[in-house]
């Protein structure tokens, strides 16, 4: 089951992020999005949010999250960094 962490403006959501952090046996989670409103950004919300959700999966007796993101997404890459992420391999999707 997906669990979510929420930041709220006023009656706006600001900022989510969604996991599966339930499978205890294999003690791995995923994220499977993370966002942020652009007129939010740089506020610390993403950096909180993940903050919460690995709290969360430590309680859980979650022992390892992975998540995927974008070769070109900077921020979000400095984001996962800086939250003890790193890059485990790296892969090349198309579509035809």
């Amino acid at each position: 089951m997906a669990v979510t962490f929420e930041a709220w403006e006023d009656d706006t959501l600001a900022g989510l992020i969604a996991a599966y952090l339930d499978d205890r046996e294999s003690g791995k989670g995923f994220i499977t999005n993370v966002s942020v409103l652009k007129e939010q950004m740089g506020k610390g919300i993403a950096e909180t949010l993940m903050n919460n959700c690995i709290a969360y999966a430590k309680q859980q007796g979650i022992r390892s999250i992975d998540l995927e993101v974008s070769k070109g997404s900077e921020p979000a890459i400095a984001l996962y960094e800086n939250s003890a992420f790193w890059i485990a391999e790296t892969k090349k999707i198309s579509c035809r």
